[in-house]
């Protein structure tokens, strides 16, 4: 289906394939990340359960919808009834691959459902990266860093500190990245905030929740971004501020009930700890890593602007990182990578680590600016040093093998090679 000014999205490609494998896919994701648009260009027939029409329709003519054109659109599915089974029938029945595109933004099916195994299968979106906005040269690609390290020559980023302040503050949501108005850039991610602790935050089991509740907890989080969480002590200040504006501190289990809420609004997208046994289990940090699907929403939780960064440049680090960190997301989507972070007690850290299946991983630590780059160097080294020295004991069954490559993600112009580890600027990354 034809989409006016539609973006390229790195997405495209990975539907296309998921589409020619198995019979239906799910796409899913934060509001207004482009999930529904994305579907669009390829469906040809659209029917959106928002609408009471299409969901009457659908009700009264299922076995006519699926055979209607494919790749058939079913568009905030889950405000229908019986959508997931009748899509799992439908592929069981036709045997089709490319029948259905399901898409949504919470991740709740409301009724008892079987599962899709076989039949349908998750693709997950994120807003869009500094590469599909166009904001990232992508002279650098992250796949090649994998398969062909020694090939990668340099590169030069035209994005200076304040404008990856602007990116980190708009987001990556479509809306916002097309917008003209420089002004009316930043009002997405206000927009888009406001409505999940106000509306989103109640539709995912039809619970009442309290709107201040949902602002507490994402300000203290935003607080505490892509840092280790001890959830704990992130309860005790979210009680101690809601005691004091609504007289009554939040309990434990509300606070977890709204925090698994926010998970299954694709708002909270926490980073899992990875655990090799290269040294002292009880030296390293277990705890997920917190974070937002966008960085922009921080920002709004946190009610700053690009001016507060003049005064805050520590808060500004933790914020690129999340950017970073969104960017990986995409760009490992295609080669089915996960990620993680490393970190123990002593502060040997590393921001990022992405495993593909067949056992290649990259070690990566972003810095915004030049004055970390040694120290990150120096942390990249030593692990991989603990890593290579793990392998040489026979007893260890599990062998790591050295990184595919080792790689400092800045806010920086120029891409360069030091001490076996490639300093390159975020403006430069690609899939």
């Amino acid at each position: 289906m034809k989409v006016d000014n539609y973006i390229k999205r790195i997405a495209d490609d990975q539907l296309d394939r998921t589409l020619h494998t198995i019979g239906a896919v799910l796409i899913t994701g934060p509001k207004q990340c482009g999930k529904t648009t994305t579907a669009l260009v390829k469906a040809n027939t659209v029917l959106n359960f928002d609408d009471e029409n299409d969901q009457r329709y659908f009700m009264t003519n299922k076995e006519d919808v699926f055979l209607m054109e494919p790749p058939l659109l079913f568009d905030e599915w889950q405000e229908g009834k019986g959508v997931w089974d009748a899509t799992r029938r439908a592929v069981d029945f036709t045997r089709k691959k490319g029948l259905v595109i399901l898409t949504g933004s919470i991740n709740e099916k409301g009724e008892k459902i079987h599962s899709g195994a076989g039949r349908i299968t998750e693709m997950k979106m994120y807003p869009m990266s500094l590469y599909e906005s166009g904001e990232s040269n992508g002279t650098i690609s992250l796949k090649e860093l994998f398969d062909n390290p020694t090939k990668i020559t340099g590169g030069v980023s035209s994005l200076s500190v304040n404008n990856l302040i602007k990116a980190i503050c708009r987001g990556g949501w479509p809306a916002s990245v097309t917008e003209e108005n420089e002004e009316y850039k930043y009002n997405y991610a206000q927009i888009i905030y406001d409505s999940i602790c106000s509306s989103d935050i109640r539709k995912v089991d039809g619970v009442k929740r309290n709107k201040a509740y949902a602002k507490a907890i994402l300000k203290v989080y935003s607080t505490h971004i892509c840092q280790p969480g001890n959830m704990e002590s992130i309860y005790k200040e979210i009680k101690e501020i809601t005691a004091n504006t609504e007289n009554v501190g939040i309990s434990k289990n509300t606070f977890n009930s709204y925090l698994n809420v926010l998970r299954n609004l694709y708002v909270i997208d926490e980073v899992d700890a990875w655990c090799p046994n290269i040294r002292s289990r009880t030296s390293l940090i277990f705890h997920k890593k917190l974070n937002l699907v966008d960085p922009s929403l921080a920002v709004a939780a946190l009610g700053i602007g690009p001016e507060y960064f003049r005064k805050d440049f520590n808060t500004l680090g933790f914020l690129f990182e999340s950017l970073c960190i969104r960017d990986l997301r995409v760009y490992i989507e295609p080669l089915r990578g996960e990620l993680s972070y490393f970190r123990t007690r002593e502060g040997l850290e590393c921001d990022a680590v992405i495993h593909l299946r067949d056992g290649r991983y990259a070690l990566i630590e972003c810095k915004l600016t030049n004055e970390g780059i040694e120290k990150g160097i120096k942390s990249l080294n030593t692990i991989e040093e603990g890593i290579l020295e793990h392998d040489k004991n026979e007893k260890n069954t599990i062998k790591y093998g050295k990184p595919a490559f080792k790689a400092i993600l800045t806010g920086g112009k120029y891409c360069y090679k030091k001490d076996d580890v490639y300093i390159i600027p975020i403006g430069c990354l690609k899939n």
